[in-house]
Parts: C-alpha cells; structure tokens; sequence
C-alpha cells in the first residue's frame, strides 16, 4: 500500500468521525485539523518507530548473517585441515590408499602407492585396474571381486602388483565396497608384504632344513601332546611303526601297536615327566612288526611352548646291538674274574703247600738259625697268601683295602709270636684305603719284616713293650706308621756296609713302592712311609 493511499483513508475516517459529532461548519474545520494533525502526529510517531525497529533489525540480520559466514568458513577450513590432515596419515601410514569405481577405474591413489609403483599420481588416475594389478588383468576377474563383496563384505586379499619397470610385488590388500549417490566404488588399503614374503620363505626353509635334519638322524624323534597323541615324528619312528608319518601323527599308541605291556611303560614314563616337569631317561623294549625286539635309551622332556601348553618330547637311542655287546662283555668279564679268582686261589693254595713243606724242613731240624730264616720266610709266604686270599673273596681284582690288610696281617704275626704276650699291639687304621694290587705284596712284605724285627729284637732285656701301627689316606698319598717302644736300632746297623739285613729289605721294599720313608731311633723305633696311591 503506498503512503498516498494511507493518508486518504486516514482523511475519510477524520471526517467520519468530525460527521458524527454534529459540529458547525467552521468548528468542523477546526475539529478535522486538529484530528488530522493528531493523525499525522501519530503516523510519524509509527514511522520513526517502524524505522528504529527496521534499522535495528538490519543490524541483527547482518551481524547474524557475518556469523553464519564466518562458522561457514571455520567449518570449511576446519573440513579442509582434517582432510589434509587424513592424507598425511595415509600418506605416512606406509599403507597405500585406492579408490576405484565399480568399472575398475582408478579414481584415487595416494603418494605412497604411486611410488611403489614407480609411477606419478597424476598419471594412474583414470586407469583400469588390472594395468598394476595382475589378477586383474581379464575384466570378468575384477567383475567376479566386485560382486563378492557386494555378496559377503569386507575382506582381505592377495595380489601381485606391477611397477613402471615391469617388476612384480607381492601386496596384501583390505578392500570394502561402498556405495554413495547410486555409484559404487572399492576403496583398499594396500600394502606391499615383499619382506614378510620373505621371511616366510625363509622360515618354510629353515623348518624344511630342520624338518630335512630331524629325518635324517637314526634317532627316533617325537613329540607327544598330554593325552598321549603323536603330534610330530621323524622318518625314523614312522620305520619302526611300518607306517608313514601322517598315518602316525594324532594317534595313541595302542592305536598303531600293539603290544600293551610295551605301551604300559611308554605311557607310565611320559606321566611321570608331567607330573615332575623333569628329563626321565630309561630302557625301553619295542617289538617290530616281524617279531624282532629292539632296545631303546630313551629321554623324555618336558616341552612348554609359547602359550604355555606341555608337550613331551622323546628322543630314543636304538642300544640293541650295544646291550648285545654288553652282555658278551658281562659274561666275559664274568668269567675272567671267576678264572683270576681261581688263580689267586690256587696260587694261594701254592703258598701254603711251600708254607708247610718250610714247616716240616723246622720240625726235621734242630739248628735254631736255620729254624729262624725258615720262620722269616714263613712270614713272607704268609704275607704274599693272604693277598692272594683277598682277591680270592673279593670282585674287586684290581685293587685291596689296604688298611684291613695290614691289621689282619699285624694280628696274624703277633700270634706267630705269641711268646711276647706282654708286648701290647695297637691298630688304628682307616676304614677303607685301596692300594693297587702291584704295590700290595711289596706293602705286605715291608709291614711283615718290620714287625718281624720288631718282635725278634726291639724288646730284649724288657718286660713289656708296644707296637703301634696307624694307616691314613692323606690326599692322593697312604700315609704308614709303624713304631714300637723298644730298645732301638745300633746305629750302624741302619746304613753303611755293617746295614742288617732286615733294614736291606725295608729299604728294597720303599723303593719298590716309590715311597718317601723316614725313620727316628728314638726311645724305639718309628717308621713313617708316604706312599703314592697311583
């Protein structure tokens, strides 16, 4: 409506209203200006009013309107960054990114997979496909990839993609489909798996390698889960079983053998390595399947992988032939021992046939000196037969306990001179000290004259004496004592041409033993021998 037309109506609705109050014509007049001016007061009254309000509304609509820009613009950067910020992390993820359309057109690919591919960005776009990946190359195969996804989702992929120079990598892609404004596209992310590969390849040929060692060996090799099941054989333990390796693996022993108390001990072993988390090793019978008895040495092992599962691993040694040999060697030994034993006992029985043909030359003679060197080669016999005695009775031939030796001896020799009761015999001897039988019969010999001596001369003119005798193992060495309380030894009579005979021997007999001897002539005699072991 235009302002004309406003204040026409304005004028009639005066009029009306001066009409009504029935006013002279010069009252009239006055009344219609002062209404009207009272109407044009007003109407300007609204229009400042309707300006202010239209001029403050601008102002809000603009600053309104400046806002919407700005949020529109941070939104815009903001959508910007992140999207820059998206194709760095791609770009940096090592990964490469691409977007194709249902018809195998390469739409997006980002830095990293064109540089794989030795290629610009600029110049795979818009490509097909099956131009960098090879199982792609006939159309119906890309088609055929489509549809499985459409069909069955998401899924993870092997391909072989090729670079600018016409080199081949191995890639493993995650591709999905999606689908946005009635357009589908396939979007992968890529990513080249040449060192896994690799390391795959080079694992297939160390476990081939080991696998190929593991065959080889004559030692049966397995490994066997909790329940008892062949998890893993060698060669050689499917030979013994007549079987080959996957007829064997996963099953129980009773399964593919059949005699049960073989099994019983198989199974009882593999318990007690469980049980006890230790190495069990023992002898184990196997019969082949022609009847033919096998000895094994078999260790068993607790096996723990990696996420902590117990298996038991077995390696078994074929002893057969060994077991024979050792049981040919038992029985030789066996018998050498019983006709050494013989030996000893016949030589002993000699000893005491010369010993009594010496006693009857005493019985016949009645000159004491002859008497006397019979009765001292009595005593040496004697010494001689006992050790042959000893070996007689004992399965040890190689070497005596020299320290029960030496008291049987000394107590046999005080009987022989049983007239010197009065002289006092003290042992005190080592349980056990074993002395080679090479350096017994001299030992015995040397113990045998000094005593022998002892008893004929260290006590003349006394009324009591004592003979001590102490047997020691001091490191690799026997230690020998022998001392008595007598009247001594002249000292020429020790050493130098006027040396008696029976010191002759002693020293004979020392160095026969290899021995270090020393002796003291004081208040008796005290002998002291440090005589080697080996």
């Amino acid at each position: 409506m235009t302002s004309h037309t406003h204040y026409h109506k304005l004028l009639q609705r005066q009029l009306k209203k001066v009409k009504e109050k029935n006013l002279t014509s010069e009252d009239s007049i006055e009344e219609l200006l002062r209404l009207v001016n009272e109407s044009y007061e007003s109407l300007e009254r609204d229009n400042q009013h309707l300006k202010i309000i239209i001029r403050e509304s601008s102002s809000e609509l603009l600053e309104a309107n400046n806002k919407l820009k700005k949020a529109h613009q941070e939104l815009a950067d903001n959508y910007s960054k992140e999207v820059n910020l998206l194709r760095h992390l791609i770009d940096k993820s090592g990964e490469a990114v691409q977007v194709t359309s249902e018809e195998g057109v390469m739409l997006y690919i980002n830095q990293t997979g064109a540089e794989r591919l030795g290629q610009s960005v600029e110049h795979l776009l818009g490509q097909y496909v099956g131009e960098v990946e090879k199982m792609f190359v006939d159309k119906k195969d890309w088609d055929e990839h489509v549809q499985d996804l459409k069909d069955n989702g998401p899924m993870i992929i092997e391909g072989r993609h090729q670079r600018k120079d016409g080199s081949i990598f191995p890639i493993e892609a995650n591709a999905f489909y999606s689908q946005q404004d009635d357009k589908g596209y396939v979007i992968a992310f890529i990513r080249d798996i040449t060192e896994r590969k690799r390391m795959m390849q080079a694992m297939q040929d160390q476990h081939q390698f080991i696998r190929q060692i593991i065959d080889t060996v004559p030692n049966l090799i397995f490994v066997k889960n909790q329940k008892g099941q062949f998890i893993m054989v060698n060669e050689a333990v499917a030979k013994i079983f007549g079987k080959s390796v996957d007829e064997i693996e996963l099953k129980y022993n009773d399964e593919i053998h059949p005699v049960k108390e073989e099994n019983e001990v198989f199974n009882e072993s593999e318990k007690k390595v469980i049980e006890f988390m230790k190495p069990f090793s023992l002898e184990e019978q196997f019969t082949l399947a022609n009847g033919e008895i096998k000895t094994y040495f078999t260790t068993k092992v607790p096996l723990e992988r990696a996420d902590g599962t117990i298996d038991i691993l077995g390696v078994s040694t074929d002893i057969t032939e060994q077991k024979i040999t050792e049981n040919q060697i038992k029985q030789s030994l066996s018998e050498k021992t019983t006709l050494l034993g013989e030996i000893h006992h016949r030589v002993k029985n000699n000893l005491t046939v010369i010993f009594g043909l010496l006693e009857m030359q005493i019985i016949q003679s009645n000159d004491e000196n002859v008497i006397q060197i019979l009765r001292e080669s009595q005593g040496r016999i004697r010494s001689m037969s006992m050790i042959h005695e000893m070996l007689y009775k004992t399965t040890n031939l190689e070497s005596i306990n020299v320290s029960q030796y030496i008291e049987d001896l000394s107590r046999n020799i005080y009987k022989t001179y049983h007239r010197f009761e009065n002289v006092q015999l003290e042992i005190t001897a080592q349980e056990t000290i074993l002395l080679p039988l090479n350096k017994m019969i001299p030992c015995g010999l040397l113990v045998n004259e000094i005593l022998t001596n002892a008893y004929k001369y260290a006590f003349e003119g006394k009324t009591n004496g004592k003979i001590c005798i102490s047997t020691q193992l001091l490191e690799s060495h026997f230690l020998l004592k022998i001392s008595d309380n007598g009247i001594g030894l002249d000292e020429k009579k020790m050493s130098g041409k006027s040396q008696s005979l029976g010191m002759k021997l002693i020293q004979s007999f020392n160095k026969q033993l290899k021995s270090e001897m020393s002796i003291t002539n004081e208040n008796g005699l005290h002998y002291t021998f440090k005589i080697p072991i080996s």
